[in-house]
């Protein structure tokens, strides 16, 4: 069977149709630098990439009324009415379940597997192998998918991007000689204290950050003046990147790309990066 691919450019026309997620007329057609298109929809948050020569989409947002079945939807490929179905189901009233002991020694399994480092598509794949029913199988997964999400939730509070670099070294290096020819001082303090104070809570001990060169300006060069993204479809758009990773940080305004490792970042002003 054959790899199944998004389409890189979407015509703005599809727009014009219907929120596969809430059903609203609100569409947009997200054009990004380096990743394919996706189709937002400005009412419910609801996102996802189309498939070429098909008709399925791969959902990469969600709004909330798919967190039951998110699990089942999220970066899946699937048809528009596959997704609606989810959408009743979710909607669905269900009676509380209590886990029967094998279906409990079925999530203890896939748990195992998780913290030996399998992926979740890898850990699905071994349920099944090992003979768990569908039922015992999403009853795993979902509770490894709630681990997931809560470990990416602690790792997103720490991995900030925001644009030129700042280089972090685990040990101490020399500093550049000064004009004179004697080296600067590399100590705590010297690497620190000249940083803003937010950027000193978050750079761990033992870090030490390299001089960079002194900032210049060239005025009435740059790009045109914008406003600030207020959605993250326009943050994308204005920073670049994937959407899905931009997140807004309602306590200062202002805007953080959040993304899981391992990954190449380039033209970063600033990176935290913090390990479970």
């Amino acid at each position: 069977m054959s790899k199944i691919a998004p389409r890189f450019s979407i015509p703005d026309e599809w727009a014009a149709g219907r929120c596969p997620a809430c059903g609203a007329r609100a569409l947009q057609i997200a054009h990004l630098p380096s990743a394919p298109d996706q189709v937002t929809c400005e009412q419910c948050g609801f996102s996802c990439e189309v498939e070429e020569n098909g008709t399925r989409i791969r959902p990469s947002k969600l709004p909330p009324q798919f967190d039951s079945v998110r699990h089942l939807a999220v970066f899946q490929w699937l048809a528009v009415s596959e997704l609606r179905a989810l959408a009743a189901r979710a909607a669905a009233p269900a009676a509380e379940a209590v886990p029967t002991t094998e279906a409990t020694d079925w999530i203890a399994r896939a748990e195992k597997l998780y913290q030996l480092g399998n992926s979740l598509k890898q850990i699905n794949s071994a349920l099944a192998n090992a003979g768990a029913t569908p039922q015992q199988t999403q009853a795993a997964m979902a509770r490894v998918i709630d681990i997931d999400h809560e470990k990416r939730q602690r790792n997103s509070r720490s991995v900030m991007l925001m644009g030129s670099v700042v280089v972090l070294r685990p040990r101490w290096l020399p500093s550049a000689p000064t004009q004179s020819g004697s080296p600067l001082v590399s100590t705590a303090a010297r690497s620190t204290a000249v940083l803003p104070l937010l950027l000193r809570t978050l750079i761990p001990p033992g870090i030490t950050v390299l001089d960079s060169p002194t900032p210049s300006a060239r005025l009435g060069s740059g790009p045109a003046a914008s406003k600030c993204p207020a959605t993250p479809l326009q943050a994308a758009q204005l920073f670049g990147g994937d959407l899905s990773n931009w997140s807004k940080d309602e306590q200062t305004g202002g805007w953080m790309m959040i993304v899981a490792g391992p990954a190449t970042i380039d033209n970063a002003n600033f990176v935290a990066v913090s390990c479970p």
